[in-house]
């Protein structure tokens, strides 16, 4: 990888299950570093995290509310401070039911 794509990062909100825990691996195949967020789904985001580094790819699980860890995650995906403006968010699809 040069140097711009060695410092690629993703932030996936909800990436534990669903759309994005195939973001996260789709990410990470292609050697993004991935900090997938979530907030009550810990044992399929560490899940989602695992095939994520089977895919040669690095990456972090980070509990919390999704819009408030972007910073946290980046740094804990390796990213530093100042690639966050560089990081790629990627929020989970939601269907609302009335």
């Amino acid at each position: 990888m040069g140097g711009d794509e060695a410092a690629r990062v993703a932030i996936i909100t909800g990436g534990g299950t669903g759309i994005g825990a195939a973001t996260a691996r789709d990410l990470a195949g292609k050697g993004w570093r991935v900090a997938i967020n979530y907030r009550v789904s810990g044992t399929e985001a560490e899940e989602t995290a695992d095939a994520c580094r089977r895919a040669g790819g690095h990456a972090a699980v980070v509990q919390g509310d999704g819009r408030l860890v972007a910073r946290g995650a980046a740094r804990v995906a390796g990213a530093r401070v100042d690639d966050v403006r560089r990081a790629r968010v990627a929020g989970r699809a939601a269907v609302a039911r009335g």
